[in-house]
């Protein structure tokens, strides 16, 4: 019955992300396990499949059968692949399509996530994985940060190319 409740549970919900996104970015150790990363991916895929399941954006996914097992953090990098996922369906407004490609190449794993929406400025490129600095509504400029963060300590790298036409990241892991 309190008239606030709903804007102040968002205001909670928000505060909870921000914690949760500020305690994930200041870890700076990694759980190394060893996994198949091609079974890993593939159930990083179906979750985020699922998600989209009920919007009018075509999400389709190549997962080379030749991806090998690593030794890595595998809860983080999960992080690393939604929270790529997740952004590039924010960046649809209402249908579009989003591309996952995942291959060997030169004893690197190679994965490629390509949207359809509505593309990066030129001018936030240049900060683009620096904390704090966001240009999305309700954004905590944390996202990319982390995931950037999660890459160095895995000695992998992300490389951006965007136009008005979408967006594609490339992340290589060693």
């Amino acid at each position: 019955r309190f008239r606030h409740w709903d804007s102040l549970h968002d205001d909670l919900e928000y505060m909870k992300q921000l914690l949760e996104d500020l305690s994930s970015y200041n870890k700076h150790s990694l759980r190394v396990q060893e996994f198949d990363f091609g079974v890993f991916l593939k159930q990083v895929v179906l979750s985020f499949a699922a998600d989209c399941s009920d919007s009018e954006i075509e999400f389709t996914s190549y997962i080379s059968s030749e991806l090998p097992v690593i030794q890595a953090d595998s809860v983080k990098l999960r992080e690393v692949f939604l929270n790529l996922l997740r952004n590039a369906k924010e960046a649809i407004s209402s249908s579009g399509s989003i591309r996952l490609d995942a291959i060997c190449s030169d004893h690197n794993i190679v994965v490629t996530i390509q949207d359809s929406g509505c593309g990066i400025p030129d001018e936030y490129l240049p900060d683009l994985f620096t904390p704090f600095v966001t240009h999305k509504d309700g954004g905590t400029g944390l996202g990319l940060a982390i995931v950037k963060r999660t890459l160095d300590l895995h000695q992998g790298s992300i490389i951006v190319d965007s136009s008005d036409s979408g967006s594609t990241f490339t992340v290589t892991l060693p």
